[in-house]
């Protein structure tokens, strides 16, 4: 009877494993799409393009991307979250950012001394550049250079979730609770930026960015289709209409609102415009994005690779600019780049790293956190 009742229990610590794998390994095909539709957006935001275009892009691209981490983020303990974290991001980041700078030395510095200090000397090339890796912030400093300025984007993601899990913790699962501290977490940020503190570690860009996150986390049942009134709007051609409807208030809304950044804590003209259209155009995307529903492993290959792509895309884009004539040495001299032009070249760059993000995957997982 005692062997039978441990031959049960062994089998059901199995199935119970088997199943945290089954979930482990599904993946959602809108989801999937949407990170390479975001991480486009981001190489298309990196070419010069008109300022209306820039607008309407910055307005939604970054915030959609926390939105999607905090969708699938697995609300885990503050202990495993912080180890599951430091894997997947702060390590990535360490090895992705000397690796750069390997690359930066000999052929970036040479170039374009005048943009990273005064000239070869020991500060400029060794100690600014790893204090801007320490730091982590997407600029540079007075002390410290940032020698890949996207890598930004890890380490606030870092901190965004650090926070959440603090706050669930804290709250205890109460959502008025948590949206409650989330406003406190905004506040923090305007007394921070009002008295223009810059804050290490990309802490300020993570205050102003964490309400996506939250959202994301607290709406995933809806977003993902798993509760009865998000089932009903998934794929429907009501959320279809929807989502045109509130793309085109955010293309026409876009001219009101001031220069935009993440990265450098630039909230526009006003905080509540904002977040206004952060969430429109984040609302748009799933409206739209839910009708993809094809299961492709190109897609799902570069939903994983995006830390690559964000990484080294400007490198690639930059050889197809040259390559191909359109821009001679220098992509930022001679004004604005056509939308279309700018676009193909987006799309392209995307698509000739997927031999890279293949390489990484196979021969160094690590560089991606070992996502699958």
């Amino acid at each position: 009877m005692i062997r039978s009742t441990s031959i049960l229990i062994h089998n059901r610590k199995k199935i119970s494993i088997m199943i945290e794998n089954t979930k482990k390994i599904e993946r959602i095909a809108w989801v999937d799409f949407a990170k390479v539709i975001c991480i486009t957006l981001v190489v298309l935001g990196h070419i010069p393009l008109e300022p209306s275009i820039t607008k309407i892009i910055y307005a939604f691209h970054i915030p959609f991307f926390f939105f999607l981490s905090g969708l699938l983020d697995k609300n885990r303990t503050v202990k495993d979250q912080l180890k599951h974290d430091f894997k997947t991001l702060l390590v990535p980041y360490s090895l992705l950012y000397l690796i750069y700078y390997a690359l930066w030395l000999p052929f970036i510095f040479p170039k374009h001394p005048e943009l990273y200090g005064s000239g070869m000397t020991f500060e400029n090339i060794v100690t600014k550049p790893l204090l801007g890796m320490l730091f982590g912030n997407g600029y540079h400093t007075a002390i410290s250079t940032m020698i890949c300025f996207p890598l930004w984007f890890l380490i606030a993601l870092f901190v965004v979730k650090t926070i959440h899990s603090l706050l669930l913790n804290l709250c205890r699962g109460s959502n008025w609770l948590y949206f409650s501290a989330a406003c406190l977490v905004v506040i923090a940020f305007l007394f921070i930026n009002h008295d223009q503190i810059d804050l290490y570690f990309s802490v300020d860009s993570a205050l102003l960015a964490f309400p996506f996150y939250a959202v994301g986390n607290r709406f995933s049942s809806f977003v993902l289709g798993k509760s009865h009134s998000g089932e009903r709007l998934t794929r429907s051609f009501a959320g279809f209409l929807i989502g045109i409807f509130l793309l085109y208030i955010l293309v026409q809304m876009s001219p009101l609102m001031g220069y935009t950044d993440i990265d450098h804590s630039l909230y526009g003209d006003s905080i509540g415009l904002f977040y206004l259209l952060g969430f429109l155009g984040i609302t748009s995307m799933v409206c739209l994005l839910q009708w993809y529903v094809f299961k492709l492993r190109l897609i799902t290959l570069i939903s994983t690779g995006t830390i690559i792509i964000f990484t080294f895309h400007g490198w690639f884009f930059k050889v197809i600019f040259v390559g191909f004539g359109i821009r001679k040495v220098d992509i930022y001299q001679g004004g604005a780049v056509d939308l279309f032009t700018a676009s193909w070249v987006s799309i392209a760059t995307v698509v000739i790293m997927i031999p890279l993000i293949m390489a990484v995957k196979r021969y160094c997982p690590i560089l991606m956190g070992g996502r699958k």
